[in-house]
């Protein structure tokens, strides 16, 4: 979903890293996608063998996505922590990767100059060691911490996303819906920045870009389709009409 997203978002070419195995079911999710088979695990999740071969593919990219259904496996994690160090582009981390780096939060220290976190309260909490009860009741101050103690741009996922930046700046978004709140609609959120961030030379103004337009996107599923039966799926089917619909009012 993310990678379907990001090509829905205008990305003129989207590469998916995969498993070698689950490589024919990202082929035939989405035609125009291309794919990389990555070495694995026994458990068919991507083993520290890809290490080599990622830091190879990447250096041909104008961005990179880490995280959505990657695991926590043992070997996955050695993965993402020794590929950290070696990242200089542009790079989203989300989902698995964010749990990874709860287990090692020393590696926060490593990352990309201005990378980008796009945790949801549950995801942010475990990168604190906070309860996600906390996370919620004092997101406004812990983004901001967090993102200029860093040195990243954090996107706390949610209803009226808040992206908080290396100078503690904070943002809050004012589209979405509730109906929004089904799994995978951060996946598409993430990938649309991953797009976004390699389109425009504005790191903040492609973020909030991308965070505005999902919102947009969900908020005309939810008036087609209603709240209750909104999906991640309905995200993506709508984001040429919110894009559409940006354009105009611009």
């Amino acid at each position: 979903m993310a990678a379907k997203a990001a090509l829905k978002m205008g990305a003129g070419l989207v590469t998916v890293g995969t498993p070698e195995s689950c490589l024919p079911i990202v082929a035939r999710s989405m035609v125009e996608l291309m794919t990389e088979p990555l070495p694995e695990t026994s458990e068919k999740t991507l083993s520290f063998e890809a290490l080599k071969k990622i830091a190879t593919l990447v250096k041909a990219k104008d961005a990179l996505m880490v995280g959505p259904g990657i695991s926590t496996h043992p070997s996955t994690s050695e993965l993402v922590l020794s590929l950290v160090p070696k990242l200089s582009l542009p790079v989203v981390f989300d989902a698995d990767a964010l749990n990874i780096f709860a287990s090692k939060p020393g590696i926060l220290k490593s990352l990309p100059r201005h990378a980008i976190l796009t945790p949801h309260p549950g995801e942010f909490a475990r990168l604190l060691n906070l309860s996600t009860q906390d996370v919620v009741e004092r997101k406004l101050e812990l983004a901001p911490q967090f993102a200029e103690k860093y040195g990243v741009y954090l996107v706390l996922k949610g209803y009226r996303t808040i992206t908080a930046t290396p100078e503690g700046k904070v943002f809050i978004n004012s589209t979405g819906n509730p109906g929004m709140a089904t799994a995978g609609s951060g996946d598409v959120l993430s990938g649309m920045i991953a797009s976004m961030i390699m389109q425009e030379k504005n790191m903040l103004e492609s973020i909030l870009a991308a965070v505005y337009v999902h919102g947009l996107s969900g908020d005309i599923g939810a008036e087609r389709l209603g709240e209750k039966t909104l999906t991640a799926g309905n995200i993506i089917t709508y984001l040429p009409s919110a894009i559409k619909n940006m354009q105009f009012d611009m």
